[in-house]
């Protein structure tokens, strides 16, 4: 098997997912990246939010349907990405994990205040 090296406009390199036409990177940040699978350059690039909030450290990414599931590094939370604007459709979050139960319960009670 032979490597080589490549470059690409990513801070880091996180996760990869694909559509069968696009690449999706992550960073560890709150961008989702779609990159050109021939080139690996970036053709545009879309801030992940949850209710207008920026949602950071996005980490491993899987294409599913039509959407990008990526977990939120060091929590037990999925997030279920639109592609075409990288707002959040949704959650996978896992019950027999704490963390993002806390999160939803913060979330809202800051809702009632």
């Amino acid at each position: 098997m032979q490597f080589e090296k490549f470059t690409h406009e990513m801070q880091d390199g996180w996760g990869l997912a694909t559509d069968g036409k696009v690449l999706f990177g992550s960073d560890g940040t709150s961008k989702l990246y779609h990159l050109d699978p021939q080139t690996l350059k970036v053709i545009r690039t879309e801030t992940v939010k949850y209710k207008g909030h920026e949602v950071h450290n996005l980490n491993e990414l899987e294409y599913i349907g039509d959407e990008v599931w990526a977990n939120v590094w060091q929590t037990d939370c999925i997030a279920r990405i639109s592609p075409k604007d990288g707002v959040v459709l949704g959650w996978v979050l896992l019950p027999s994990l704490s963390f993002c139960k806390r999160v939803v319960l913060t979330y809202h009670f800051l809702m009632i205040l």
